[in-house]
């Protein structure tokens, strides 16, 4: 297909040339942008294609303009909830901006999700730059989120084991739980109802977002995708000891040669328990999980929305610290 002077040409998940391509103009792209950001990671970019979430698609074009390579176009489509809506990625080559090629990209996302049946549009962006390309086609701006990092040294270790004392003189009749890679057996149910409950108890403000609802094949299935992407997970959940249900869990994923990087998933506690330093207890308790089996990672990126004191108090008190402000844009078609 071509849109003005642009071709854009779909990336088959098994046409290993054409993802390379892909993956090393996003290298470029990150280098360029964001360079403290820690590399891609082969497996985890080839596995956007060949191993989507449970209930997703997606698509990446290479977009070209006179043979030469000027950027990339994704499309990622919900099929199981969010149905009418598409997220979008956009990246133009560094030495190809400012010429309308951004802006003949996202025309062409806008083309390509109508012609899906989609009538929204996601679109995350950073920066003046992309909060202004996004107002341009009539977006809004619908939630505002922070990314953090916590930098892991020595002289961190004092402050995260008062932390970590405290939590758990707090949280008697709980027990922590560890395990690596995929969810066990007996966990299947507790695990998927608090992952149910990641889009609608964390703060959405103004983003619309169907409720995403997991079960126990759900869960296996999105196990399955973590180990094809090669992630390294590492998951502490809480015990509540009375019920022996599992009331709160959180997750740490490292990308396969990607070993000096961290990322912090959800961490979530059911409102019934809140209020006993749950949410603090998992997440230093499943750093030092993490540290016992990575001692080459010595940073950690987490995002939160804004509006979610109770968990930027808990990221704040580790000593995580801003990196970037990030938004979701929201393009009605």
């Amino acid at each position: 297909m071509t849109t003005a002077t642009l071709t854009f040409t779909r990336v088959q998940p098994d046409d290993e040339a054409a993802i390379r391509t892909w993956f090393d103009l996003r290298q470029e792209v990150q280098d360029h942008d964001l360079p403290d950001e820690p590399a891609i990671g082969w497996a985890l970019h080839a596995g956007m294609l060949r191993h989507p979430w449970p209930g997703s698609e997606n698509q990446a074009y290479l977009v070209h303009r006179d043979g030469a390579l000027v950027g990339w176009l994704g499309l990622g489509l919900p099929l199981t909830e969010n149905t009418g809506t598409a997220t979008v990625d956009v990246q133009v080559a560094p030495v190809y901006r400012q010429q309308g090629i951004g802006r003949a990209m996202l025309s062409e996302a806008i083309r390509q999700a109508r012609s899906l049946g989609r009538d929204r549009l996601v679109l995350e962006v950073t920066g003046a730059a992309g909060e202004a390309f996004a107002a341009a086609y009539g977006g809004r701006r619908a939630l505002a989120d922070t990314q953090r990092r916590l930098h892991l040294t020595t002289e961190l270790d004092a402050q995260l084991d008062d932390l970590l004392a405290d939590a758990v003189a707090h949280a008697d009749g709980y027990t922590l739980l560890h395990w690596t890679g995929a969810t066990p057996d007996e966990h299947l149910s507790g695990v998927a109802a608090l992952e149910s409950r990641m889009t609608t108890d964390a703060p959405m403000d103004d983003l619309q977002w169907d409720q995403e609802v997991f079960d126990a094949d759900r869960m296996r299935a999105r196990d399955a995708v973590m180990l094809a992407r090669l992630n390294r997970a590492y998951t502490t959940a809480v015990r509540h000891d009375a019920s022996g249900e599992v009331v709160g869990t959180t997750m740490l994923t490292v990308a396969d040669g990607v070993d000096d990087a961290a990322g912090q998933w959800q961490t979530i506690v059911a409102p019934a328990h809140r209020g006993h330093r749950l949410g603090m207890l998992l997440k230093i308790a499943n750093l030092r999980f993490l540290q016992q089996h990575e001692p080459a990672v010595t940073r950690v990126d987490t995002w939160n929305a804004d509006s979610n004191a109770p968990m930027l108090r808990v990221n704040v008190a580790m000593g995580f610290r801003p990196v970037r402000q990030w938004a979701e844009w929201e393009l009605t078609l």
